[in-house]
């Protein structure tokens, strides 16, 4: 027979599950939290934990601020949890399940355990003070449609279950009663408490906490198919610090709230930022490279399409070069606009205008005319190197000095093969390379030697090398990678190639590797 304590109940079941369509519309179906191995499609579950102790202290705070904002210690709790998970995901849509014994339920059944769905809205980056209000309408809403299992929500939002994570929620929260559980005595029925080893529910996150006389009590428990037991140590850190910042300061907003544990500040203030080393600082990049030609002047340093220069005939040729710019007014933080193919000549003039004492301007010959022309004239470059064939791609203004370098090289050649003397130091420029311009006009960027010898110095702990390697240099001049490519090998004695030697390629890959990492 159909009661009025059943139609009651129907009446209510209506309005609760009109509740929950509402408030999970468009719920996101995955809290993307930072995890250490990517989620696997089956869905297994390895569950360990970590457990922690608040101090006295810090308890005491909590609940003066939660009595003091009129909420419960779990809404403080929820609300810091929530703070921490928008932190690690970016994420302003927060939902955290909070399991529950179902009291509505007629028989005493422990085992039936039902759970809040709390979803927060964090926008606005409020304060910590304005999210306990959120947060605590959120939790009165919820426990006010409480009757509405997980089973028929899901059913009713029309969810697609995902087998790689658990529908609704991904992170449970649980406050006191839910939780170790003292040892009860009812006649004929004994309890014991739910110990963490009992509680694998296939989530992966869990906070668990309570309260006894010497504080606040937790255990995480998670996923160690996701989550490494080290960054669950880390995210404990950041929560307790978390706490304490908000008990000084709620007023703050909660993307300022500190994470960051004492030790972790002084790793990121002090020890990643002491990054003094000892590097020549008194040399320019061609003086390294003059350095390997003493020492190994008969090994290959550059190849191009069969072609080859030893360390000993690039330098010399360079050398030729750099005193007869140097005729032409080149000399420290002169600007020399460089127009030439990818070749042996290519080399020669970088170094060449180096031992000059000038900083070259890159001009890709694919670069449009209109660019190449603009970056001229705004870097004021008083003397272009180039080839014969490319000074029509050239509009040069009045007074700029244009060498065809392969055209002109019999009226170079007899200059002495000698190392100049130019008087440049690591303070003058090294060269000029120009942005895109895709934030609007293209800006020249300009690099000193010292900026690069320091840069090669910190890349010799990244780079494997040995004498004998080789390089593969494809990068164009206007981008500074191709400073990697070119100076840094020839600074360390190994072979720059434009074409591809089969020993090239593993260099090539673990570079790339590693700054992929």
């Amino acid at each position: 027979m159909f009661t009025k304590k059943d139609f009651e109940q129907s009446i209510s079941l209506q309005s609760s599950r009109a509740y929950w369509k509402q408030q999970l519309a468009d719920l996101p179906p995955l809290l993307s939290l930072p995890t250490d191995r990517p989620r696997r499609t089956d869905r297994t579950f390895r569950d360990s934990f970590q457990s922690f102790m608040l101090s006295r202290k810090l308890t005491t705070a909590l609940s003066l601020l939660s009595r003091r904002e009129g909420v419960t210690l779990f809404t403080t709790l929820l609300a810091a949890l929530d703070t921490l998970l928008y932190r690690y995901t970016g994420t302003e849509d927060i939902v955290v399940g909070s399991p529950i014994a179902n009291q509505n339920h007629s028989s005493i059944d422990l085992t039936f355990i039902n759970a809040l769905v709390l979803r927060t809205d964090l926008s606005g980056n409020p304060s910590f003070q304005q999210l306990l209000e959120r947060v605590r309408e959120v939790i009165l809403s919820a426990q006010n449609y409480q009757n509405v299992s997980l089973s028929v929500l899901i059913t009713e939002l029309q969810l697609e279950i995902d087998p790689s994570y658990s529908p609704l929620f991904q992170v449970t929260f649980t406050f006191n009663e839910n939780v170790f559980l003292q040892d009860l005595e009812l006649s004929s029925l004994a309890t014991s408490p739910w110990g963490i080893e009992d509680n694998t529910a296939k989530i992966d996150l869990a906070l668990m906490v309570e309260q006894n006389s010497n504080g606040l009590k937790g255990r995480w428990l998670y996923n160690a198919n996701l989550f490494d037991s080290g960054t669950i140590e880390r995210m404990n850190g950041h929560f307790q610090t978390l706490l304490a910042s908000i008990v000084a300061n709620p007023q703050q907003p909660i993307s300022e709230l500190s994470l960051l544990t004492t030790q972790e500040q002084q790793q990121l203030l002090v020890e990643f930022n002491n990054t003094q080393t000892n590097y020549p600082r008194d040399k320019c990049i061609h003086q390294l490279f003059e350095q390997q030609v003493v020492q190994n002047p008969e090994r290959v340093a550059v190849v191009f399409e069969g072609q080859h220069l030893t360390y000993g005939e690039l330098n010399a040729k360079a050398n030729q070069l750099a005193r007869y710019l140097q005729q032409q007014g080149v000399g420290p933080d002169v600007l020399v606009g460089l127009h030439v193919e990818r070749s042996l000549l290519m080399m020669v003039a970088l170094l060449g205008i180096h031992k000059a004492g000038g900083a070259y301007v890159p001009l890709d010959p694919d670069f449009p005319q209109e660019r190449i022309s603009f970056m001229l004239q705004d870097s004021q470059a008083a003397v272009i190197v180039t080839q014969q064939k490319l000074m029509s791609n050239l509009v040069v203004e009045p007074g700029v000095s244009v060498i065809p370098i392969d055209t002109m090289w019999d009226e170079i050649e007899p200059e002495a093969i000698a190392n100049p003397d130019s008087g440049v130091k690591p303070e003058n420029l090294s060269y000029v390379i120009y942005t895109s311009g895709s934030t609007g006009k293209p800006k020249g960027v300009m690099v000193e030697h010292r900026n690069a010898v320091n840069f090669f110095t910190g890349m010799d702990g990244v780079i494997e090398h040995n004498p004998h390697g080789v390089w593969l240099a494809v990068t164009s001049l206007s981008f500074d990678i191709s400073v990697l490519e070119l100076f840094w090998t020839l600074a360390r004695g190994l072979r720059s190639s434009s074409t591809m030697p089969r020993k090239s390629v593993p260099l090539l890959s673990r570079y790339r590797s590693r700054m992929q990492t």
